[in-house]
């Protein structure tokens, strides 16, 4: 189910699909690692390139290591907003961040 998943993303030109995506990959076996005694949660790497970024039980982004960015889903609670920027500053520098508003689902 990854495997075909992460092949998906891959092709995925409609944002859209890419969250559903996402979305669905949080059911699966994923263990979450929490971020800093926060409720928002880093995935481990699956195939070896992505970690999803969850805030309670809301995916709220996606790292794609080996394209090098940051994808940051949707608009929310400022407390979720400082959690992301915090995750990309402190693990996540490298990586383009790129936010992806509600006009583009």
């Amino acid at each position: 189910m990854l495997k075909r998943a992460f092949m998906k993303i891959k092709e995925v030109i409609n944002m859209n699909e890419m969250i559903k995506i996402a979305n669905k990959l949080k059911y699966d076996v994923v263990k979450w690692n929490r971020f800093n005694y926060t409720n928002a949660y880093i995935s481990n790497k699956l195939e070896g390139r992505y970690y999803l970024i969850k805030s309670y039980y809301t995916i709220v982004g996606m790292v794609d290591e080996e394209q090098k960015k940051f994808f940051e889903f949707g608009k929310y609670s400022p407390t979720t907003s400082k959690q992301i920027t915090q995750i990309n500053r402190d693990r996540f520098g490298y990586c383009e961040r790129i936010f992806i508003n509600e006009t583009n689902w």
